[in-house]
């Protein structure tokens, strides 16, 4: 971590002293330059001084040599309002930029810090604004230990197209997240959290990203899947967009003990990182940023544009009064990487769940749009209701936000054994019949699911409460749908399942927003 100016400047006074003479004070001039964000051709500086008269900054190719602080003067940029824009810089080139304090003929320690700047592919160049959507699908994956784990297209076809009952195929989700939150291979977790989990590290992260991304991978099979439905039924009116999760860069290797290595993750530009420090996290996100972009140009799907990128934390403490703020430290962290992202018009996205920390910051962190979890999917008719409607809608109204709509299929069949005067009453399970065994005894497989109505007029809920507070056609909907059960009520053999696929399926193509 930098020192502080002021310690700084405690350190730097010169004390003249002559015979009989009281010591004479004279400060000299301080700086600090650091990296603020890309803009167009250039790199935004931002700087702190203590008694100088001017600031300069240049950028120099790594390779060649340091400057002397009257060439710094010569050829750099000034300072204005604390910031120095340095223009005139060449693409995916490493550059260090060096600034120097001016006080009357004296000059400050010269301070430096090295970047890359980016380099944008032909299909980035192209753009003019931050693509859009109406709705977001959530596709879970990743190197996991939950099943099913692979996606081919008998599995993502139901979140691609229906067919209406009329016999007619049709376009379904607009754009798709990939997600996942575990490295199961070694063991480690890829989002913060309170337990005793060993944190990703960058082989944790390179690994997310190729399940995703790697030949035969998702996306391949997603672009494919599209493809075959474009030969069945013509172009979309629309391109399919894809949101990529980041990991989140965790400040602990093991964050509950917040003695545990803060240098744990691996390097950048040949430079272990520390995560104590949010610039090293920053980097983090940059080199995932530009590893996934990469790949992306390397896949060249035909049918999907990259439309940003996700952030995996569910909750962002981002105010010192926060929980374990010191070890999170998010208003640090993001603003610096959306405006990364926003250089290259992607957008950074977000899905809080309810009343978690940061939803009414997300203008200041940079985030572009955030769906709010209203999680009364789990909040049980027959239970406390702990959660509000109003309270979502009027949080979509004051910030901006968007909603998720929430159902599981048998991946909410995981408290059977807690049965209650002959009824599950912890299945989440949207489904008919019961598709696991997971009850103490074995039997419950293939047996009607009791909670299967009140958990279709749960998801009922959410598409009625948006119509009712007038968000429908206004805000964009996000749909978590468990681990499978989108396939599942879409193949399923019984009636009312079905049914309730085109009765979902209907809310998403007739939404407003979407023409």
């Amino acid at each position: 971590m930098r020192k502080l100016l002021s310690i700084l400047l405690s350190f730097s006074v010169l004390f003249s002293c002559g015979k009989g003479k009281e010591p004479e004070y004279v400060p000299k001039p301080i700086i600090l330059v650091s990296f603020e964000s890309f803009k167009g051709d250039g790199l935004t500086v931002k700087v702190e001084s203590l008694n100088c008269d001017e600031v300069y900054a240049t950028a120099r190719e790594t390779s060649a040599g340091t400057p002397e602080a009257k060439d710094i003067v010569r050829e750099g940029f000034k300072e204005e309002n604390g910031i120095i824009f340095i223009s005139g810089l060449k693409q995916n080139t490493g550059y260090t930029v060096y600034g120097v304090g001016v006080k009357g003929d004296g000059y400050s320690k010269i301070e430096s810090f090295e970047v890359t700047t980016p380099s944008l592919y032909s299909w980035e160049m192209s753009r003019e604004d931050i693509p859009g959507f109406a709705d977001l699908d959530l596709l879970p994956g990743g190197v996991t230990s939950k099943t099913p784990n692979t996606w081919d297209e008998n599995r993502l076809k139901p979140h691609v197209t229906f067919t209406d009952e009329d016999g007619q195929e049709k376009w379904l989700h607009e754009a798709f997240l990939f997600i996942g939150s575990e490295d199961a291979l070694r063991g480690r977790i890829l989002c913060i959290a309170e337990g005793k989990n060993k944190s990703g590290n960058q082989d944790s992260w390179k690994d997310f990203a190729d399940y995703w991304m790697k030949d035969g991978g998702v996306l391949d099979v997603l672009d494919m899947t599209i493809g075959n439905a474009v030969s069945r039924i013509g172009k979309p009116a629309f391109k399919h967009k894809v949101v990529m999760t980041m990991p989140d860069p965790i400040m602990l290797e093991y964050f509950y003990d917040k003695s545990s290595s803060t240098t744990y993750w691996g390097s950048v530009y040949e430079r272990q990182l520390d995560f104590s420090d949010p610039a090293d996290q920053v980097l983090a996100y940059r080199w995932y940023i530009d590893y996934v972009r990469e790949q992306w140009n390397r896949n060249a799907p035909e049918h999907l544009e990259l439309a940003g990128f996700y952030i995996l934390s569910e909750i962002l403490v981002a105010k010192p009064s926060g929980w374990n703020y010191k070890y999170k430290k998010w208003d640090k962290i993001l603003p610096p990487v959306a405006a990364y992202l926003h250089e290259m018009k992607y957008g950074l996205y977000w899905i809080p769940y309810y009343q978690a920390d940061g939803y009414d910051m997300t203008a200041e962190l940079g985030i572009d749009y955030t769906w709010i979890q209203p999680n009364k999917y789990w909040d049980y008719p027959e239970k406390e209701q702990k959660k509000s409607w109003s309270w979502v809608f009027n949080t979509m109204n004051t910030y901006g936000h968007g909603m998720e709509i929430e159902f599981e299929g048998s991946h909410g069949e995981a408290g059977w054994s807690q049965w209650e005067d002959g009824v599950a009453r912890t299945s989440s399970s949207i489904l008919e019949t019961v598709r696991t065994s997971n009850d103490a005894q074995g039997t419950a497989k293939g047996n009607p699911n009791p909670q299967a109505a009140r958990n279709k007029q749960l998801l009922r809920d959410y598409m009625n409460e948006l119509k009712k507070a007038g968000h429908y056609g206004k805000s964009r909907i996000a749909t978590y749908s468990g681990t499978n059960a989108m396939y599942e009520i879409a193949t399923s053999q019984d009636e009312k399942d079905r049914q309730m696929y085109l009765e979902y399926c209907r809310f998403i193509v007739e939404n407003p927003l979407r023409k």
